[in-house]
């Protein structure tokens, strides 16, 4: 799931009197004693929630960092309300593909100094989440710069394969 998520866990208390008095919808809420995922975890241990701040699901770090930055700039403020609960974990996680390669087997992500800036103004921990290799369909597939990027259905393809 290639995106920037913030994470944010601390205690249920904390957790509902942040998000009952703010803007921002949040993309999953869980709370202590909840069940967890995968269940062989157990139930959660803290409450939490998350936000997606970008969205590119892209193997591109880069495009993510902008969209993350231009959302912690718009939402500064209700960050700085965020932060102000200290909550037990804050957390700016990088959902990427792993993009290693015989050709590049140590592939470097770069994060923008004004992200590091910005997270760190706010209290943000950063993650870098790797979710493999791409899926990569070859016959469906046409290869830019070094990088698979999937093709688009024909108006064809997609007709016919509402039709079945």
């Amino acid at each position: 799931m290639p995106d920037c998520m913030l994470r944010v866990a601390g205690s249920t208390k904390k957790v509902r009197q942040f998000l009952d008095n703010s803007p921002l919808k949040p993309y999953k809420v869980y709370y202590r004693g909840d069940p967890g995922f995968p269940k062989s975890r157990g139930p959660m241990k803290m409450s939490g929630f998350n936000f997606s701040l970008s969205g590119f699901y892209s193997t591109s770090i880069q495009k993510q960092a902008r969209d993350v930055i231009r959302n912690l700039e718009r939402l500064k403020p209700e960050l700085e309300r965020m932060a102000s609960f200290r909550f037990k974990y804050m957390a700016l996680d990088f959902g990427l593909n792993d993009m290693a390669s015989e050709e590049y087997p140590w592939p470097t992500y770069r994060l923008p100094k004004k992200l590091i800036s910005l997270a760190g103004h706010l209290g943000f921990d950063k993650v870098l989440s790797f979710y493999g290799p791409p899926a990569v369909d070859p016959s469906a597939s046409k290869k830019t710069k070094g990088r698979v990027t999937p093709k688009r259905p024909s108006k064809e393809t997609v007709s016919s394969k509402a039709n079945r």
